[in-house]
């Protein structure tokens, strides 16, 4: 099993990002290149309805991995190889939300706030080749960018069981 220390990456901070500004931190994650299994995680904050916040990387409007909390009011995880998506809708407020995705064999999962609120069969059982390279936080690509707030952003390269998920949400916190 895997096990996860958590006590010690709570900080202070955040990751405030402007899409005028067009600003992310690219964050390249080699582990997600034709990944069969991995775990992604970040606090995240709106500061209104119609801004989204996103990170990952979209290769190609079809191939790639993101997170979006989209202008639309719905959470996406995407994992294309071909074009599919778990879709889940969040009421949009200013609070800090904690979004999680697990990929394990073509099986993804979203959680949010510790829980499990969808799971979804893939077409595709791995990433892309190099989903991982252009990987950022803020945005997802070069049209891509989130207006708000991400922190405590993780990546694991096995997929995160529910009491693993639930350990991290009730153990972290966001600044």
């Amino acid at each position: 099993g895997v096990t996860i220390a958590v006590a010690g990456i709570a900080n202070n901070y955040s990751m405030s990002f402007d899409s005028a500004s067009s600003d992310y931190i690219a964050a390249s994650v080699s582990e997600l290149n034709s990944a069969s299994t991995f775990t992604i995680s970040a606090w995240i904050k709106k500061p209104t309805s119609s801004s989204s916040i996103v990170l990952g990387n979209r290769i190609s409007t079809y191939k790639g991995v993101w997170f979006s909390w989209y202008l639309d009011g719905n959470v996406y995880f995407q994992v294309r190889g071909s074009n599919q998506s778990i879709i889940y809708p969040l009421t949009f407020d200013t609070n800090w939300h904690h979004i999680v995705g697990t990929f394990n064999n073509g099986v993804g999962k979203l959680y949010i706030e510790g829980s499990n609120v969808s799971t979804f069969t893939f077409s595709t059982t791995t990433t892309p080749p190099t989903t991982g390279d252009g990987f950022r936080i803020g945005s997802i690509d070069s049209t891509s960018f989130s207006d708000g707030s991400i922190d405590e952003v993780g990546i694991w390269d096995t997929a995160l069981t529910a009491p693993q998920v639930a350990q991290i949400y009730n153990a972290t916190s966001t600044g």
